[in-house]
């Protein structure tokens, strides 16, 4: 037994000697490594002996100077970082939405460093408030981070690292030994200012406004990037938590100690629960919420006692990074779970077409299909979001609660013929330039379009002012005596109230979220491709605050002639044909 093995006998076998046994190793202190117990030590001692004991408090020493030294490699890592890292993995943003010092910035810190030392040649991006925060949060966390053996290194052709507390990163950048690089700005800056510029990873902290949100995920494309951001929601829904939070659905939630435990908080949890982990109905985005409990430096037991004399509404905010959107959209049962990919809907179904006119937008098309079940699958929509750009968009002015009009809206002049053309591609026929079109691509069983726009002269005045119905129906002629403007026969669509319209749009997303979905059982029978994100985000954000002027009603109004429609399946095997529209 060396020295120290018989100094700590002695003292720990003395009448209340645990705390001198304990302080002749002058232990520092750390909150995930705390020192053993009297009852620990005597334990270690029985299974290791004296000797044994003292090299546990030797060990526990050598990982604390280890990881103060060098957090980037042997830092503490909360499981909740662990789940962020296979979330990353899977999508292009990642929105961390955390409680109050629930480390959100420095997971976003860490990252970025790792991303930049992992790959050579790589950029990443550190947004914030403004400059200042810049510096005294995001800046100071990163620079924490960076491998120790870098933080000294003399300027070189490549290597340029100079780093002060006060200042932060010299012109707000530096450049790693493997040619990496890491830059960091503010929303104060003009968004223009990263217009051309591509990054690896961006990680924007706090605020972000929602024109930087569309912006910065272009500037991933051409290196296959990601994006997190963090945001912890203390004064509620933004623009930009409102556009990726809108519609998700809860996969994993955890109990929630600082709310009530018989009460449902959220719609998809259980009892007493708040949410972890959510699906957004952007493509590839997921929401993790990092609770203030799961950080063990945080402070949480000061937090639990700031909380207490405060309502539910900013416990949620403060505690669980929960905010709730206080205008209603009018579908809460939209969600992920809706969304399907193009290769999940059925061969066999009767399909149809919804279409929305009017003068001086472009008119809104969305094709339908039927199963045997009755479930609805809304597979195709023109104008779409790819080719055309969005259709309506989350707007910054306050006031205009459904969104504000998109690129997609505006008219491009087209006439009849020209979507009877339009109809005829996107429903997979083809031209002959011998004998025009060949009717070879999908059956519609029928069209339907808005009765008082089909019935409107005005609308098709440009090609002789007949009611829109009428001129769908007429075959048109090109010069080679080729009928390229086929009859497309249109119906009109049920003339119901706006209210019977939305009812009906409920209740094919009707399921109970209280149980798991389950087919047969449980289930909406609303399914939309991921495709399709016009309609995907009217239902997200439709309010009907705006009326008529609504940015996002025609895909709604879509949904409400097909929900009303009585769209049905027809057996193509049974003997007995229904009516419908035809070319």
């Amino acid at each position: 037994m060396d020295e120290d093995s018989r100094k700590f006998a002695a003292l720990l076998d003395a009448p209340g000697g645990y705390d001198a046994a304990v302080k002749l190793f002058n232990p520092p202190l750390h909150v995930c490594l705390p020192v053993p117990t009297v009852g620990q030590l005597r334990g270690l001692v029985r299974a290791r002996g004296y000797a044994g004991v003292v090299d546990v408090f030797r060990q526990r020493r050598e990982a604390i100077e280890r990881e103060r030294a060098d957090p980037y490699r042997y830092g503490w890592r909360p499981d909740c970082w662990k789940d962020a890292d296979e979330l990353l993995a899977e999508v292009v943003l990642l929105a961390i939405f955390g409680g109050n010092r629930s480390s959100k910035t420095t997971y976003g810190a860490y990252s970025g460093v790792r991303k930049l030392v992992e790959k050579a040649g790589s950029i990443v991006l550190w947004l914030h408030e403004s400059g200042p925060t810049s510096i005294d949060v995001q800046q100071k966390e990163v620079f924490k981070f960076l491998p120790p053996e870098w933080k000294r290194l003399r300027k070189t052709n490549v290597t340029n690292i100079s780093y002060s507390q006060k200042n932060g990163f010299t012109e707000n950048k530096f450049v790693l030994p493997n040619g990496s690089m890491g830059v960091f700005g503010s929303y104060k800056q003009d968004i223009g200012d990263y217009e051309g510029l591509e990054f690896d990873q961006i990680n924007a902290d706090e605020g972000l406004p929602l024109n930087w949100l569309r912006t910065l995920l272009f500037r991933l494309a051409t290196r296959a990037g990601k994006m997190i951001w963090s945001y912890t929601p203390l004064h509620g829904i933004t623009p930009a938590v409102k556009e990726v939070v809108e519609g998700a659905t809860t996969v994993q939630s955890l109990p929630a100690e600082l709310l009530p435990a018989d009460q449902v908080h959220v719609p998809g949890c259980p009892a007493g629960h708040m949410p972890y982990i959510q699906t957004s109905t952007w493509p590839r985005a997921k929401i993790i919420y990092f609770h203030s409990r799961m950080n063990p430096f945080g402070g949480y037991a000061t937090i639990k006692q700031l909380l207490e004399p405060l309502d539910r509404t900013q416990v949620e905010r403060r505690a669980y990074g929960y905010a709730r959107n206080t205008i209603r959209t009018l579908f809460p049962l939209f969600g992920a779970h809706n969304i399907i990919r193009a290769d999940q809907v059925p061969a066999n179904l009767t399909r149809y077409l919804l279409a929305d006119p009017a003068s001086a937008r472009n008119m809104f098309l969305t094709w339908w299909g039927v199963d045997a079940r009755g479930h609805v699958y809304i597979y195709r929509e023109w104008p779409d979001e790819i080719r055309h750009g969005a259709w309506a968009e989350s707007s910054e002015v306050a006031r205009l609660f459904d969104g504000q009009a998109g690129p997609a809206q505006p008219t491009l002049g087209y006439g009849v013929t020209d979507y009877k053309r339009l109809i005829m591609e996107e429903e997979g026929h083809h031209w002959d330039q011998h004998t025009g079109w060949r009717l070879d691509g999908e059956t519609i069983e029928q069209r339907l379009m808005d009765a008082r726009a089909g019935r409107q002269q005005s609308i098709a005045d440009n090609e002789g002012g007949s009611a829109l119905f009428d001129r769908f129906r007429e075959e048109h002629v090109d010069r080679q005596g080729l009928v390229d403007g086929p009859l497309v026969d249109f119906i009109a669509a049920p003339g119901l109230s706006e209210d019977t319209g939305i009812m009906a749009i409920n209740d094919l997303l009707a399921y109970n979220p209280q149980q798991p979905i389950t087919a047969h059982l449980n289930e909406p029978r609303l399914h939309i491709v991921q495709s399709c994100t016009q309609t995907i985000w009217a239902l997200k954000n439709y309010t009907k605050h705006d009326g008529e002027k609504a940015a996002c009603k025609d895909p709604i109004d879509n949904l409400r002639y097909g929900a009303t429609a009585q769209l049905y399946w027809n057996d193509p095997k049974a003997v007995l044909s229904r009516g419908g529209g035809s070319y």
